[in-house]
């Protein structure tokens, strides 16, 4: 059984798959498996991956690795559990194919994985900086911290532990999430008694292009967790005071999706607000301001 299992949702990633590769071939730290999946796609990413393999570079750097495509296109992270669940590794190390382990990433992990046994979850940071928060966490303590919602690590910045105590395997929440399950996940391992480590180290490339936040998946998934784990908690709730800060973020996102969205989906979009938050009840907490008080009127026309 490999240390590691490092795995690979290669959808559409032609233009960088080949430098994540490459990433992994030059890892001081050499236990660990590879996993790829790719889920149609319309690019020529399979290509890529078939032309890194029979390179030269690779039969000088060699690693374990699958490669399996599976004969469909995902629509928002139901491809993320694929390769987890070919996994054989003690420990998952998801990695995005537009992003890169620096050489000695898995290395560091190891060190501090094998002197602390508890750690169900290691963090690290990214080419911009290190993590704000650094040290070990105990489970319940790293919950609390997580429900806030203030510093989740992107899959390529977290390692965790494959299988659970009762020798089950950790999967993504993708039915219930439509861009972060991450958070469930993470969530999850620590309520489950898991300590999580928080390195200062910066380990991982990501491709940090900037990327839309107005869009209002974004803020349902955050509004699910918050709903999901609310009982939880075992210090102050925070419930309301998260909420408000995500409710100042969300009313532009929902605008935005309006406006963006053609007639036939507005329907969808607007029967899910319903759905989750009441037809009025979505905009009673908020920040105060002319914004928020547009943004509150053009929402109330809308779900009238």
């Amino acid at each position: 059984m490999p240390f590691f299992s490092v795995c690979i949702s290669s959808f559409d990633r032609s233009e960088t798959i080949e430098t994540t590769l490459k990433s992994l071939s030059l890892q001081e730290f050499k236990d660990f498996e590879v996993i790829i999946v790719d889920c149609s796609s319309t690019d020529n990413t399979v290509e890529k991956i078939q032309h890194f393999f029979n390179s030269d570079f690779f039969k000088k750097h060699p690693f374990t690795y699958q490669f399996v495509q599976r004969d469909y296109e995902p629509q928002t992270v139901e491809d993320w559990n694929e390769p987890v669940k070919l996994a054989s590794g003690k420990y998952i190390a998801m990695l995005e194919g537009d992003d890169q382990f620096l050489p000695d990433h898995l290395e560091k992990v190891y060190k501090t994985l094998v002197e602390a046994p508890k750690i169900g979850i290691f963090a690290t940071g990214n080419q911009n900086g290190a993590r704000k928060k650094q040290g070990l966490f105990k489970s319940q303590d790293y919950f609390e911290y997580l429900y806030t919602l203030k510093e989740v690590p992107p899959p390529s910045e977290a390692i965790f532990l494959r299988l659970n105590k009762q020798g089950n395997p950790y999967y993504y929440n993708d039915k219930d999430f439509i861009y972060a399950p991450e958070i469930d996940l993470y969530m999850r391992i620590a309520l489950d008694g898991f300590d999580t480590f928080i390195a200062p180290s910066q380990g991982v490339i990501r491709d940090v292009k900037v990327k839309s936040r107005a869009k209002w998946k974004y803020y349902a998934d955050h509004y699910y967790i918050l709903d999901k784990y609310r009982s939880f908690q075992k210090g102050t709730d925070v419930y309301h005071e998260v909420k408000r800060e995500i409710d100042s973020k969300a009313y532009m996102a929902f605008v935005y999706d309006w406006l963006y969205y053609k007639t036939s989906e507005r329907k969808a979009l607007k029967e899910n607000l319903i759905k989750r938050y009441g037809s009025f009840n979505f905009y009673l907490n908020t920040t105060k301001g002319i914004f928020a008080a547009v943004y509150k009127g053009i929402i109330k026309r809308i779900l009238k």
